[in-house]
Formats: C-alpha cells, structure tokens, sequence
C-alpha cells in the first residue's frame, strides 16, 4: 500500500508529464482549432458540424429512444503486479465498465439502426524510467503534435465502435413492437515492459526502474442511422486510469516491483447536456488510426539520440521528424527520471 508521501509523489509526476506533452506539442509546431483549447476539441467558431451530434434530453424525448439503464465505474481494486517472466514486469488495472440497456420504439421499412459504445483518448502519459540511462515512452504522435485533439480506441473491426460483439447492436425495421437491447463494454491495461533497455546498444540486465501511465478517454452511447450515416450521442462519459510503479533492479525477481498506486482510481463521470456539448468529435476520431496502430515506442536516453523502438502499424505524421522535433520531451522526461531515482536514493539511505 502506497503512503501518503507516495500518492503525493505520483500526483507531482501526473502534473509533469501534463506539462511535458503540451510543450512537446508546441516544439512540433501543433496547433488547435478556432475555439479550442486543452486535449479535447470545443465547440467554436470552425464552421464544420461535429460529426457526433449530442442529444439534449428534449431531442431525445422526440426520438423515441430511451435509456432505460445506465451503469458505469471502475471496479474497487489494485492494480496487480505479476514478475514471473525473466523478460518483462507485467501489471494488470482494474476493468472500467459501462453497460446501458436501450428501448427503441417500432422502425420503419428500411430505417437501420446501430447503437453501441464509442470510445476516443484524448491523453497518454506512459513511460517506462531505466535508472539515469533513460526512458521509454508510449506515445500517440497525432495527439504529442497537436494534430489530433482525440484518436480512435476500436478494436478496428467495425469502426468507430469499441468492439464488434456486445459493444454494438444492429437494429432493422419494420420491427412493429419496440425493442429492448442491453449492450455493454470493458476495457482495462494489461501490458509487458522489458527489465532491461529495449535497446541493442545496451545489456539485457535489469534496469527498470519506475513505471507511470495514466490515460484519459471520452466514451459515447452513440446512434447511428445506416441510412443517412449520421451518428447521435445518448450520453456521455469521461474516466482516466493511472497508475505508478517503483522498481529495484537489483531485487531477486518477485521482490523488485512495488504499486505506488492511486489507491482508487477516480470515479468516472456522465457528462450532463452542458458539458457533452462541449466537446467536438471530429472525423478523425471515428476513422483510422486507431490508438494500437498509431502508437509508438520511444528509446529517449540520456546521450544520443531518441530512436524507435516500435513503430506505427499506421500513421499520419512524419515519424523522422517527429523523433527530432521532440528532443525538448526527451529533456524534460530524463529530468523527470533523475527526480525519480534521488528520491529512492534518498529513501534507501534513509530505511
């Protein structure tokens, strides 16, 4: 269980890292819409409508669609740290989970209808400290650059749906009685980082030394009509998970990891009217790249230069320049992993 210096510490790295990502956006030369600000779009003067239309709950009334239930959180529990592999530490977050249960009222010939849950990001803040040699860095180029505002979270199977089996219901008239369908999402991060440098430059010994990612999303209750091709949202939710890790390399393997935390994540939140019309949904965050292909693993050490460690399945940015543009976030995450490594520096001498 982290102390309370602990959740201290990891609110300060949270906050850096912020500050972090929008420097390196201004470095790439990034720029935001007219009447945009922060990491997600808002309503202002571009001309363009939203390609999500958010219903009011008057709007909602005249279409006959009811919610008839609604449910979301994120489950009451740690994240879990697994070191069995020699290779990588693994860690398992909580399940955010969302479900809603839709009445449809009677469709006509020919009226087509999909319902499900629409997921974007608009943030990710995920690095991976090696003592003072450097870092890793999970990023999203689009949004690191200002380019994109949000990116795509499908599965990529049916965009821009999250999933392809109870994420997403397909409705088809004439359906002459109304009809009752309960769909249902979960998403949560199960992932592998390497002990060592992920680089050929350096050993394959232990190095890992700290671990922090949190990540903010925006997820729909959202129609669309097959037959216009136009989208609606139903509603609106915005929750983020985070967590930070602490590693001895030096540890025999089982004893090296320790969960920093949050203790509990923050509680995800239903925009009301007000505030999910606030936010504009481009095109872009319903199409490809998705967020698994756009990402990007980055080498940033401490000499050298910053090299690709995975690469983009797809991509609309320059990836060459996009490594020397964000020199300036190098900088600035290896500062970070010197504040990380004096104070468990300090905390070992001082126990």
């Amino acid at each position: 269980m982290a102390s309370a210096a602990e959740e201290e510490d990891l609110a300060t790295v949270g906050v850096i890292l912020d500050n972090n990502m929008n420097q390196a956006h201004d470095s790439y030369g990034g720029h935001r819409g007219p009447g945009q600000t922060g990491g997600v779009g808002v309503v202002g003067q571009d001309p363009e409508p939203p390609v999500l239309r958010v219903l009011s709950k008057q709007a909602l009334q005249k279409t006959g669609i009811k919610i008839a239930r609604l449910r979301v959180g994120i489950d009451k529990r740690l994240t879990v740290i697994d070191e069995k592999s020699n290779s990588v530490l693994k860690y398992r977050t909580p399940h955010f989970r969302a479900m809603a249960t839709i009445e449809v009222p009677p469709l006509q010939v020919g009226e087509r209808l999909q319902i499900g849950w629409i997921q974007v990001c608009v943030d990710m803040q995920f690095i991976n400290a090696y003592g003072l040699e450097g870092v890793t860095s999970w990023e999203f180029p689009e949004i690191v650059t200002g380019k994109y505002q949000m990116i795509s979270d499908a599965d990529g199977k049916k965009y821009p749906w999250y999933g392809s089996r109870n994420e997403v219901i397909t409705l088809e008239g004439p359906t002459p009685f109304p009809t009752s369908a309960t769909i249902h999402m979960n998403d949560n991060f199960f992932p592998q980082v390497t002990w060592y440098i992920p680089h050929p430059a350096y050993p394959r010994d232990p190095a890992l030394t700290y671990v922090y990612r949190k990540q903010r999303f925006l997820t729909f209750l959202a129609v669309k009509d097959l037959t216009t091709n136009s989208y609606q949202t139903l509603k609106s939710v915005t929750w983020s998970m985070e967590l930070a890790i602490e590693v001895n390399p030096q540890n025999d393997l089982g004893q090296r990891a320790k969960l920093l935390g949050p203790t509990e994540q923050e509680k995800p939140r239903v925009l009301d009217d007000r505030a999910a019309q606030a936010i504009r949904v481009e095109r872009y965050a319903l199409n490809p790249p998705n967020a698994n292909n756009s990402q990007v693993l980055v080498w940033r050490p401490r000499y050298g230069e910053p090299s690709l460690i995975i690469g983009p399945v797809q991509t609309t940015v320059d990836i060459a320049r996009y490594l020397i543009a964000t020199d300036e976030l190098t900088q600035r995450l290896l500062l970070l992993a010197r504040r990380l490594q004096t104070k468990r520096e300090e905390k070992s001498s001082s126990s």
